[in-house]
Order: structure tokens, then C-alpha cells, then sequence
């Protein structure tokens, strides 16, 4: 019973953690703000953390699970070339679904901000190497030619961050003309690719 109440009050903390950088961003996840979400006192949210940069590891790992779930669910619908496409939109689409979960997981500056906790070896949870594997398919089927699939998976990566950076900077207007504007950029950069 000790252990099942343990790990009920860690998944609660992190699910209001989740909740907090949703609703106000990674800057003021605390475990303050965890308290307020779920009743529990600090104390016994550090009985289940070594501290906040655990709390924040494991919080930005449950981000980066969110964002797979969404990557396995478009997968194995097409050829390399839309699956690829289906990955990139992913991007797109989560900074506009969840623009606070994108930031705190694509776009955390400055020091000390600890990266995601380790994956536990479920598919999709490596999100660079998921992109890398489609990359890898297109290549194998002609789609893109590529000195490597690693360079290529940057250079796609890197287009959908500054794109999802010039939407969030108001330069598209509506989100509806950012997502037909980064569909037909990914295109034509998947086309000079080839």
C-alpha cells in the first residue's frame, strides 16, 4: 500500500507539473505551484524527487512522450515521402496545439535547465532519431538524396524551428495560413532535397 500511494503521489505531482507548464510555461514550474495544483504539501512532493531539476527532468520526459504518442500515431500512413511530412507536421502542429509544452521541450534556454529524463526504450521516444529513421526511408527510396540522413534530418528540423519562430513572431497572421505556409515550405524543401 506505501508503494502504491508513493507512486500516486509522484504521478500526481507530475501530472500537475504537466499541468503548470501548460498553463504558464517551464519558468514557473515549482513545486509551489505543484502544492497549489493538488492539495499535497512541498514536503511530500520532495519525499518523491531528489529535487526540482528531477521534478523538471522528469516533467519535460512526459512532454517528449506527449509529442511521440502524436509522431506514432501519424506513422505507417504512406509512402517515405508523407510519413516524413506526417513527422515534420507534428512539429507544426504541437506548437500550435501546445505552444507552452513545445517551448519548454524545443526551445529552453539558458543554463541549468536540465534535459528530458532518459528514454525508456519505447518507440518514438528519441524524437531527433525518429526523424532520422524517415529520412533514412526517403533516402533509401529516392525521395532525397543525402550525404547523410543526419544532415538532412537537421536541416528539416531546423526549418520547422525557425518557421514555428516566424509564426509565433505573428509574421503568418492566422495559424491556418502558418500550417498551409509550412506544409508547401517542407514541400519545396523536400524537393530541392531530391
Amino acid at each position: 500500500m506505501a508503494m502504491e500511494e508513493k507512486m500516486s503521489t509522484r504521478e500526481r505531482s507530475l501530472a500537475a507539473a504537466l499541468e503548470v507548464v501548460r498553463e504558464v510555461g517551464l519558468g514557473d514550474l515549482s513545486t509551489r505551484a505543484i502544492a497549489r495544483k493538488t492539495g499535497l504539501t512541498q514536503t511530500a512532493i520532495y519525499r518523491h524527487f531528489t529535487g526540482v531539476e528531477e521534478l523538471i527532468r522528469e516533467a519535460l520526459a512526459g512532454i517528449r512522450d506527449l509529442f511521440a504518442e502524436r509522431l506514432v500515431a501519424r506513422d505507417g500512413r504512406g509512402d517515405s515521402r508523407e510519413e516524413l511530412l506526417a513527422a515534420l507536421d507534428v512539429f507544426r502542429d504541437f506548437a500550435i496545439d501546445e505552444p507552452r509544452l513545445y517551448d519548454a521541450l524545443f526551445l529552453r534556454t539558458g543554463e541549468g535547465i536540465p534535459t528530458p529524463a532518459a528514454s525508456d526504450g519505447a518507440r518514438g521516444q528519441n524524437i531527433f532519431a525518429w526523424v532520422v529513421e524517415r529520412v533514412t526511408a526517403c533516402s533509401r527510396d529516392g525521395v532525397i538524396r543525402s550525404s547523410g540522413p543526419v544532415g538532412s534530418a537537421l536541416s528539416l528540423i531546423a526549418h520547422a524551428q525557425g518557421l514555428i519562430l516566424m509564426y509565433r513572431q505573428g509574421r503568418f497572421g492566422s495559424g491556418e495560413r502558418f500550417s498551409e505556409a509550412y506544409s508547401r515550405s517542407m514541400r519545396d524543401l523536400l524537393r530541392g532535397l531530391a
